[in-house]
């Protein structure tokens, strides 16, 4: 399968429910400079009152399983992590994967899910997720350049993690080595600037100092 480039955003149960004033997306409205869905009071009340329990939240311990997790299924998958920023209600991906956008949500989110109730951070009978996420390709070099931006710089204050207890260290925070994409080129690296890194405590971009993979069709 060829090679695609997407930015993922996935949130925890009940925080942004559909009608939320700060936008929402479903399948038409799901394209990276698109409008969102319009805000709707009684939508999102309306969503609010079907919830089965409170909206949750990513504390200091959750944020680091997500963050190491996301980053393992990105090894485990040999797909190209470009940034990732986990917040206490969302979480932010750029990837480059040779799976569909779908899947690709799906194991992040699945893969969190089991770690987390694995470790005891949240409860075995808890819903993690809010349903979907948006799943957005990036069909150019502007787009990923923008989308790795608003990941790592428009999200407001570092959060700090704090690694559970119990936690293998076999799970650790290693250093990505993205997979080989010099063959098929486009360099961004100006459109970037000069911020990277690896530190699993921050937002990242890994692997931008090559190049990252144009999509195809």
């Amino acid at each position: 399968m060829p090679l695609f480039a997407y930015f993922l955003t996935f949130h925890t149960y009940g925080t942004h429910l559909h009608g939320h004033a700060e936008g929402s997306v479903d399948r038409n409205h799901n394209r990276l400079g698109k409008n969102f869905l319009p805000p709707s009071t009684a939508r999102e009340q309306f969503r609010r009152s079907m919830l089965a329990h409170e909206p949750v939240l990513l504390d200091d311990r959750r944020r680091f399983v997500v963050d190491t997790t996301v980053r393992d299924v990105c090894r485990h998958r040999r797909w190209q992590l470009l940034a990732l920023n986990v917040r206490t209600t969302h979480v932010h991906v750029v990837t480059i994967a040779n799976s569909p956008a779908d899947k690709v949500l799906a194991d992040f989110k699945a893969r969190c899910t089991r770690r987390l109730r694995e470790l005891g951070v949240v409860p075995p009978d808890m819903h993690v997720w809010s349903h979907h996420g948006s799943t957005r390709y990036l069909d150019s070099e502007a787009s990923v350049a923008r989308a790795i931006q608003y990941t790592v710089h428009e999200q407001g204050e570092e959060l700090p993690m704090v690694c559970p207890e119990g936690w293998s260290a076999g799970g650790g925070h290693p250093r990505l080595d993205p997979t080989p994409l010099a063959a098929v080129g486009w360099p961004v690296a100006d459109a970037l600037g000069s911020s990277r890194g690896t530190h699993p405590t921050s937002p990242t971009i890994i692997g931008m100092s090559a190049s990252i993979a144009r999509v195809r069709t």
